[in-house]
């Protein structure tokens, strides 16, 4: 999924968004950019990527959140590779690449989680599940059995009156 390459399942109303399913054995987002997000009372779908080596970098980013503005729930972001998940860098404006599933209102936030028998998080690579208004943030899940965080990040805060969600590491050496 090149510069520009778009993937998107959202809802704009009372209807809930549709999922997304990736299945590959080798997944290469550069730049690309797959949502699964809510704009209105639906819900968000949920986002499944599968395989045996999957990487995101230059700016790739995979989102199922709720939107300021809607009152839908956030879809569930689903990460499962045989090998490896890399995910390093930004887009030349300036955004980091990652998996996000944050809340910009009163929705609950989606949850993350990543399986893999190794996680690279490199300079410019963001997990993250924030709580930005009344909605509460969901939860990252990172089973793995080795974690590289050189310059990435993993994170779940709150910035509104909603609860952040937890993050879970387990199976890392």
């Amino acid at each position: 999924l090149g510069q520009n390459g778009y993937i998107g399942a959202n809802s704009y109303a009372a209807g809930n968004g549709g999922n997304i399913d990736v299945k590959a054995d080798e997944f290469n987002a550069k730049g690309g950019l797959i949502f699964a997000r809510t704009y209105g009372s639906g819900n968000a779908g949920d986002i499944n990527l599968s395989g045996t080596n999957l990487s995101f970098t230059d700016g790739a980013q995979v989102g199922a959140s709720a939107k300021e503005g809607s009152t839908g729930d956030g879809g569930n972001i689903s990460v499962n590779a045989a090998g490896s998940v890399t995910i390093a860098g930004k887009a030349s404006e300036g955004h980091s690449s990652g998996l996000f599933s944050d809340t910009e209102s009163t929705g609950t936030g989606g949850n993350i989680t990543v399986t893999a028998a190794n996680l690279a998080l490199g300079e410019g690579g963001t997990i993250r599940a924030n709580a930005l208004a009344a909605g509460h943030g969901g939860r990252i899940n990172i089973k793995a059995n080795e974690l590289q965080a050189k310059g990435g990040d993993i994170r779940a805060r709150t910035y509104g009156s909603g609860n952040a969600g937890d993050i879970e590491l387990s199976g890392i050496n």
